[in-house]
């Protein structure tokens, strides 16, 4: 994705990528429908910070902190049904068979 950048709908806050091409091109969300238009990246000064990373908006921040909590409750779900799935599975196997069934 190297000529791609990341753009988020105003309406829903859902990200996607798209290729710099876009760029004044008007697109829709695929989550809510909304069209707007694609405006160019932001050009970030890195020679600021000492670790090479530019600080986030608190609009970006809220947004990251937002998905990075929904992965991990998602993980969290899942690996709980993995694990209940799991112990099922092991539990049908190790079930003797009944006599006379």
């Amino acid at each position: 994705m190297g000529s791609d950048f990341c753009v988020t709908c105003p309406r829903c806050r859902t990200s996607g990528h798209v290729p710099l091409n876009f760029v004044g091109k008007e697109i829709h969300c695929k989550k809510c429908g909304n069209h707007f238009p694609v405006t160019a990246p932001s050009a970030v000064n890195f020679e600021d910070d000492e670790e090479g990373l530019a600080p986030l908006t608190a609009e970006d921040e809220k947004h990251c902190r937002e998905r990075y909590e929904a992965r991990v409750l998602f993980k969290d779900r899942n690996e709980r049904y993995e694990k209940e799935h799991n112990n099922d599975e092991l539990a049908h196997q190790t079930t003797p068979a009944r006599k006379g069934s």
